[in-house]
Order: C-alpha cells, then sequence, then structure tokens
C-alpha cells in the first residue's frame, strides 16, 4: 500500500474515532423518561428522544443502609452512560415535571410524599400524615408530655369525676403540653 493509501485508512480510522466519540459524549448523560418498570429486578426501562434503553437500574443506597425507591412510568429521569452505552447506565431522578411536580415550597424543610402519605421535616418538627400509621415492635416515647386531641394522655395527665379506688375513671381533664 502506498503513503496515500496508508493516509486515506489513517484518516477512515480517525473518522471512525471522532465518531465513537461523539456518540460517547451524545450518550453521557440522556435526559430522559421511565417507560417501563421491572421492581422484581430493580430495573426500568427509558425512552431518551424517542430512542428506548435497555433495562438498567435507578441509582440507589446499596450497603448497610439501603433504599427502595423506584421511579414510576413517565417520570422525568436522567440517564447516566459513562461509557456512551445506554444499555450501561444508571438512571438518575430527573426532577419535577407537570405530570410530577414539586410536594413542597419551604427552603431548610423536606417533604417526601407516596401516595396519601406525607412526611414532612422542619427545624423542629416531624408531621406525617397518612390514613394508617403501623408501628412494629417496642415503642418507646420520651418527653415532658404526650397529647391525643389536644388531650394529655402522658404520665402526668389527670382525670375529672374520679374517685380513688377501683372505679372507672372519668374523661382527661384537657391540658396543653
Amino acid at each position: 500500500m502506498d503513503m496515500f493509501g496508508r493516509l486515506l485508512d489513517r484518516i477512515a480510522s480517525l473518522e471512525a474515532e471522532v465518531v465513537r466519540l461523539q456518540r460517547r459524549v451524545n450518550n453521557t448523560f440522556r435526559e430522559a423518561r421511565v417507560e417501563e418498570l421491572y421492581p422484581s429486578e430493580g430495573l426500568a426501562r427509558v425512552s431518551a428522544h424517542g430512542a428506548s434503553s435497555k433495562k438498567v437500574p435507578w441509582l440507589q443506597r446499596a450497603g448497610d443502609i439501603r433504599d427502595w425507591d423506584p421511579p414510576t412510568v413517565g417520570e422525568r429521569v436522567m440517564l447516566i452512560s459513562p461509557t456512551g452505552e445506554p444499555g450501561k447506565g444508571l438512571i438518575l431522578p430527573g426532577g419535577y415535571s407537570s405530570q410530577f411536580q414539586q410536594p413542597h415550597d419551604k427552603g431548610g424543610e423536606a417533604k417526601r410524599v407516596v401516595g396519601d402519605t406525607s412526611d414532612l421535616w422542619t427545624s423542629d418538627t416531624r408531621v406525617i400524615e397518612s390514613p394508617r400509621i403501623i408501628l412494629r415492635g417496642k415503642v418507646t416515647i420520651e418527653g415532658p408530655c404526650v397529647t391525643h386531641n389536644g388531650i394529655d394522655i402522658g404520665s402526668s395527665h389527670r382525670h375529672q369525676d374520679v374517685m380513688p379506688g377501683p372505679a372507672l375513671t372519668g374523661l382527661s381533664i384537657p391540658k396543653d403540653c
């Protein structure tokens, strides 16, 4: 092969390398939407600008502390593929959308919503709202008082219209904690 032929081969090789590198860069970060979810496998398939990915995992903590926080079909996500191969990538949360809007609007606070249940953390309070709450195991409450519907039910609560002894007690006396 003459020098001109080797030069043409080298140019073709470099052009192929440029195309490969462009594809890698273009696929490193892709905005996408979750198309299908495979929860038992911990995988999802996403669509990025009309191209469907293979099944790929979503990013979760997976050491001594493990999270389970699967994405939702239709959710906006980021598909990251450091190698440029989307089938070898990871799914990251991608932000709010008109379909899935932000659940809270206060800085310095955190709120998590799952269906009809919400959990709000502020600097001095945690508020859990849910149609039903189940606590399993021994429960210990430490603090100066415990209230239920504005009534002190803690160790310092008192009842009205009660005579000492084996009699049943009356209603608790309302008390602010």
